[in-house]
């Protein structure tokens, strides 16, 4: 049986595919990225399709884009997560980006195969960006969920989505209050080269424990 996070990829991958073969010979097929789809493709730190990029922000530079850090250091399989691969940096307990290729049901977190997931630390949060190829309109849909398994374990996590340095969206979950996550659906004009991150941070006390969030997350262009 899939969770519900399964369920929500499922269906995000559905309305890529939609979308895809929906539209008019004359406008031609729209484009999206999936980051489900698109982050089980990539085999080393350079992401082949050129849009995404995972990276920290200082917890207190959140919206300061100038401030962000790649993830340079890459695995495969990320250390200690089975079947799985990861982007983080070569300190100790750095901010990490893993997907894994089988369902991780472990006494902290249940992470969903193929659902990519993001944990900060006290300092740094994480910042999965999607730069934009083209000019033109977008919709934004997904949904960010807390998948700490122990709910006495941490404070949560706050999101943030921002085009650039503005904020488009935001708030705050936790294993408790927002057991099924968040789900979002927006829609903004971009240009090529416009950056669109997707942000999670430490939460409202700066405890980076037991903050494992997936982000479930398909950016589909407008005709």
């Amino acid at each position: 049986m899939f969770t519900k996070s399964r369920k929500v990829s499922a269906a995000l991958l559905l309305v890529a595919l939609a979308a895809s073969l929906s539209t008019s010979a004359i406008a031609g097929p729209a484009l999206s990225w999936n980051l489900s789809r698109d982050i089980m493709l990539h085999t080393t730190a350079t992401n082949p399709d050129g849009v995404w990029t995972y990276m920290s922000a200082p917890m207190g530079s959140l919206l300061q884009q100038g401030t962000y850090t790649a993830l340079s250091q890459f695995q495969l399989p990320c250390a200690g997560i089975l079947q799985s691969r990861c982007w983080t940096t070569p300190a100790a307990n750095g901010p990490l980006v893993f997907v894994s290729d089988i369902d991780q049901p472990t006494y902290v977190f249940n992470a969903d195969a193929g659902v990519p997931v993001v944990a900060g630390n006290s300092t740094d949060a994480v910042v999965v960006r999607w730069t934009s190829p083209f000019s033109g309109n977008i919709k934004i849909s997904g949904r960010f969920s807390d998948i700490t398994s122990n709910m006495w374990c941490g404070d949560g996590v706050n999101w943030h989505i921002a085009k650039g340095n503005n904020t488009l969206a935001s708030g705050a979950l936790n294993f408790t209050t927002t057991p099924d996550g968040k789900v979002f659906s927006l829609s903004t004009n971009v240009n090529s080269g416009t950056n669109i991150n997707f942000i999670v941070d430490a939460g409202p006390n700066g405890d980076s424990t037991c903050d494992a969030t997936e982000l479930d997350l398909l950016i589909t262009q407008q005709q």
